[in-house]
């Protein structure tokens, strides 16, 4: 099951490399490693498995993509136009 962890780090490297190399802009690098990560998981062609090292890396994935996501709030359009 180590070759499973091995996959998913070598994806996690290679996607922003591969995005910045080809200048790919379109869509979010978080974005494509969601994508990528369900073409190799179960989803796709099951290349990986699930074991207790890729539960937790998933966990702390989602934990930290929730924190970056709320970091990006602009908390200023919250705000009430007084006329």
């Amino acid at each position: 099951m180590q070759i499973s962890l091995l996959i998913v780090m070598l994806a996690a490297l290679l996607v922003p490399i591969l995005m910045a190399r080809f200048k790919i802009n379109a869509i979010p690098t978080a974005v494509a490693e969601i994508l990528i990560g369900m073409v190799i998981g179960t989803s796709g062609f099951q290349f990986v498995h699930s074991n207790e090292s890729l539960t937790l890396l998933s966990t702390l994935g989602v934990i930290i993509l929730m924190f970056l996501s709320g970091m990006e709030i602009d908390f200023s359009l919250f705000k009430k136009i007084t006329e």
